[in-house]
């Protein structure tokens, strides 16, 4: 967005026309006194007056109106001045509003599958044992054997189908063989099978010298192995002739076996819920504009896909160390999610989006932070737990028989896609907060449009500055200022129409002014006072406000670079924009300055035969010059203007012209040492009164100003007072009058 302002001058100087007055007086008509004819001569004072230099003062109005005008410093010297308010720049959008894609993307395996503790049994009963036995009593016992493979059923595993063991991890079968019998063996032989076609073993163990009513214990180690749903035991024995030995229906070989927990590299079967596991993994903040090491966050919103390649039901809870509850903060943030399992070649998937508000966010700054030029991104750290349930359950209601696999994995993917905070303590990267572009129009020309070309290269102010007022600021952070200026002159042919320039200045987290004098247009240096001198009808204005860290390494401010800054959502960049110079100049030639034309009318009637005029200058203001009037008649005001020029030769004043002199200036003050008095005596001869006899008569003042040796300085109380005395002779009857 562009501005535009227009600025007022009143410090050119109101034209010493004393030719009007003349007119103004003598125009009037003289009654007929009869028929003689003679020469009148009438002497009477025209003004007494005193020009004082703080009528160029601006009253409030004027300045509120005009954005500036002309006022004097505390010394009293005259100062013209520009001010508008910079407006309001927000930071809000650009520092406090983090809009990113910053993902991080990780895997859960599932790991091995945790077996519980479990146990199974079987019996080989007294009928097995003793073929002969019919009813509980004492029998003689020869011969006693169990045949070769004998088969005992055991009950079967719960859950487990099948699963392959760890071989990192002791997966131990503890067996426990109880005779109860009364009877004696000399050797019983176990084999422990699968039961399945070919009864592959698992492994085998003989005990000898097996007491009546006794236990016998033997560990088989599964380390490394499988292990399977149902289990079968092959098992014979001899033992003595034994005689009178008590047998009930109740006797018989128990074998209990008890599984330790296991760990499983696969595993097929009914899931139990196991154990948690965790990952802790960090999100990267890539595209960061800036470091943050606290804030509020009024609301944030994270976009969080889970992946599940296992046929487990997953609950999960992932935990951000850095976000807590602003008003609790031992309350730190969690996300609960449930995602289901996996179905044939199908993931279970969750897709969803997490908004949260009212958190307190940290974090560390990346340790290379002042060292690098690139440092490290800032991370925040993500604390997953992933609990795998259950298998899910089939449609009517049975649990699922679900294949489990230690590289089977749940993927996650993360996305921070907003935080919008309240405020923060961090700093910016290289952050650019543009200003409200405008025109300055400069209206002088429009009245005076020779002016500005007459002024160009001749004279020359002595400074001027740009002046920027903050106070109204709550943004305080170290920052680096860059204005661009285009001050504009079109009488100029171009390229040198225009004078561009940047300046820079250096602002420091708690100063409220700046002061901008010098700037540069790429080559060469350029003064704020070259742009004021260059006379322009329009100043263009863009700038920047740079922050942050990189915006400032390696300038005034690098040991506040890299410093923490506190930004809230209030922060604004506010102040006033003002262009200031003390009305002290050089005129470095002599310099010809065209006034506005004057319509004078149908001009002076005649019978006046001359006009000399006395005028008595007391002053101080230190320039000196001549002033001519040139006078003829034009139809309209273009053309006077085209005609009543300094160079015209065609025209010439119609009187003398008015010498003033400037007084002694001493060099180091740029003030008039004393005041100057001095007479001057302009005769308006018989044709320059001619000349105003004429119809539709246009009059315009040419001033021409000497060059001054030096610099000179405008006071308030600088003034010029003015004497004057006309003597006029009249001839009365010369004509009608």
């Amino acid at each position: 967005m562009k501005r535009s302002s227009q600025l007022h001058f009143g410090f050119i100087g109101k034209p010493v026309l004393l030719l009007v007055l003349l007119i103004g007086f003598i125009g009037c008509s003289l009654d007929n006194p009869g028929a003689p004819m003679w020469d009148l001569k009438v002497a009477f004072p025209l003004s007494s007056e005193r020009y004082g230099l703080d009528e160029l003062v601006s009253d409030s109005s004027e300045i509120e109106e005009n954005n500036g005008g002309i006022d004097s410093l505390s010394d009293g010297m005259l100062r013209y001045f520009f001010e508008e308010p910079l407006d309001t720049s927000a930071i809000a959008d650009s520092l406090l509003e983090y809009d990113a894609d910053d993902t991080t993307r990780y895997s859960m395996k599932f790991g091995p599958y945790f077996f519980d503790s479990t146990s199974t049994s079987g019996r080989l009963s007294i009928d097995v044992i003793l073929p002969d036995f019919t009813s509980d009593g004492n029998y003689d016992v020869t011969s006693l054997s169990i045949a070769d493979h004998t088969p005992v059923i055991l009950d079967p595993l719960i859950y487990i189908e099948e699963a392959d063991l760890i071989d990192t991890i002791p997966g131990l079968l503890h067996l426990t063989l109880t005779n109860n019998t009364n009877l004696q063996w000399d050797i019983l032989n176990v084999v422990l099978a699968f039961d399945e076609a070919g009864y592959p073993a698992i492994d085998s163990v003989s005990f000898p010298d097996v007491a009546a009513q006794s236990d016998m214990e033997y560990t088989f180690d599964l380390t490394g192995g499988i292990l399977k749903k149902n289990l079968i035991i092959f098992t014979d024995g001899t033992g003595p002739d034994q005689v009178d030995v008590p047998v009930a229906e109740t006797d018989g070989l128990e074998f209990d076996i008890s599984i330790s927990p296991l760990l499983c590299e696969s595993y097929r079967g009914i899931v139990v819920k196991q154990g948690p596991r965790f990952k802790n993994t960090k999100l990267t903040y890539e595209d960061q504009d800036g470091w943050v090491t606290s804030a509020q966050v009024l609301e944030g919103v994270m976009r969080i896909i889970v992946e599940n390649r296992t046929e487990t039901v997953d609950s999960i809870y992932i935990r951000f160390p850095a976000l807590v509850d602003y008003d609790d903060q031992s309350d730190t943030m969690v996300v609960p999610l449930l995602c289901e399992a996996m179905t044939g070649q199908q993931p279970g998937i969750v897709d969803t989006s997490v908004t949260f508000y009212n958190k307190l966010f940290t974090m560390e700054l990346p340790s290379n932070y002042r060292s690098s030029p690139d440092p490290d991104p800032q991370e925040m750290d993500i604390i997953t737990t992933l609990i795998p349930l259950s298998g899910g359950f089939e449609p009517n209601g049975d649990p699922r028989i679900a294949d489990i696999y230690w590289e089977d994995s749940t993927n996650f993917e993360l996305t921070i896609d907003h935080y919008d905070f309240e405020w923060l303590w961090g700093n910016a990267r290289d952050e650019v907060i543009e200003l409200e572009e405008r025109d300055i129009e400069i209206d002088i020309w429009e009245d005076q449009p020779d002016l500005q070309s007459d002024l160009t290269g001749n004279v020359k102010f002595d400074d001027a500055w740009i002046l920027i007022d903050l106070t109204g600021s709550t943004f305080r952070s170290p920052a680096k200022l860059v204005i661009d200026l285009t001050a504009q002159n079109s009488s100029l042919d171009p390229p040198a129409a225009k004078l561009w320039a940047q300046f820079t200045e250096y602002v420091a987290p708690n100063q409220d002014t700046v002061i901008i004098r010098s700037g540069y247009d790429g080559i060469d240096s350029v003064y704020m006072v070259d742009m004021l001198n260059h006379f322009p009808e329009k100043i263009e204005f863009a700038g920047d406000v740079l922050i942050g860290r990189d915006n400032l390494i390696g300038s005034l401010f690098d040991s506040l670079a890299y410093e923490i800054h506190k930004l809230t959502r209030d922060d604004i960049i506010f102040g006033t924009l003002s262009l200031e110079a003390p009305i002290a100049l050089a005129v470095e030639n002599r310099t010809i300055l065209h006034s506005e034309v004057e319509d004078v009318g149908d001009g002076i009637e005649s019978g006046l035969q001359s006009a000399t005029i006395f005028t008595i200058v007391k002053s101080t203001i230190p320039l000196g010059g001549e002033i001519y009037v040139l006078a003829g008649s034009f139809d309209n005001d273009d053309n006077a203007k085209k005609e009543l020029i300094w160079d015209n030769r065609s025209i010439h004043s119609i009187m003398d012209p008015v010498v003033f002199a400037s007084p002694e200036v001493d060099p180091e003050t740029g003030r008039a040492v004393s005041a100057l008095v001095d007479t001057i005596i302009v005769d308006l001869g018989l044709d320059g009164i001619n000349k105003l006899t004429r119809d539709k008569l246009w009059v315009r003042q040419i001033v021409i100003l000497n060059a001054t040796p030096s610099t000179v300085k405008i006071y308030a109380e600088d003034a010029v007072e003015v004497t004057v005395t006309a003597e006029v002779v009249y001839r009365v009857n010369g004509g009608d009058n």
